[in-house]
């Protein structure tokens, strides 16, 4: 029985993070729309709700779990044998550290974590991005902007709407105050 539960939370958390990132996914995808059509208001927006989503889908994630949990909500034998299953659950993944962080992010909020709790917290990487499994690109700016901001645009994978880079990297040789005139932090 605590296997299965184990089991089931560890999917559960697991699939409340896919969520997340399918939604940051369509927003992100939007956020390539309005940058292409030079919409900084909406660009704007679309970068305060993926900062948002977060925190909503972690607290969702939360509510469900420990509601479901209810007095196990903290049985930090239950949450090691969860991140465990957990742990199993998305090894394969290229993007496994955004999952452990998302895990993480989960536990500390349902045991009020303070400093680190090693129990039932990812804390060394030995796969995903910080283990060098996953190549980063890198884009030094050097003595120029313009030409740096023309590499990242290359890369983008909605470059191929793009066309010429040209028109979209002008404004940064001109520099970006212009760009974010509306921009209030």
């Amino acid at each position: 029985m605590r296997a299965d539960l184990a089991a089931a939370t560890a999917a559960q958390i697991a699939e409340h993070f896919r969520l997340y990132n399918e939604e940051f996914g369509r927003i992100t995808r939007r956020a390539a729309r309005n940058f292409l059509a030079e919409d900084w208001q909406a660009a704007k927006l679309d970068s305060v709700a993926r900062i948002e989503l977060y925190e909503l889908r972690v607290g969702r994630c939360v509510a469900v779990v420990g509601g479901q949990l209810a007095a196990q909500r903290t049985d930090a034998a239950l949450w090691a044998d969860i991140k465990r299953d957990y742990a199993a659950l998305v090894a394969r993944r290229p993007d496994s550290d955004f999952y452990h962080t998302f895990f993480n992010s989960v536990t500390r909020d349902l045991f009020g974590t303070v400093g680190v709790n090693k129990a039932v917290e990812f804390c060394a990487t030995t796969a995903g991005r910080a283990s060098g499994s996953v190549p980063i690109r890198v884009y030094r700016v050097g003595a120029s902007l313009p030409t740096a901001v023309g590499e990242i645009l290359v890369d983008l994978p909605f470059s191929a709407a793009l066309g010429d880079t040209d028109p979209a990297v002008a404004p940064h040789q001109r520099g970006n105050r212009p760009l974010f005139r509306d921009w209030t932090p």
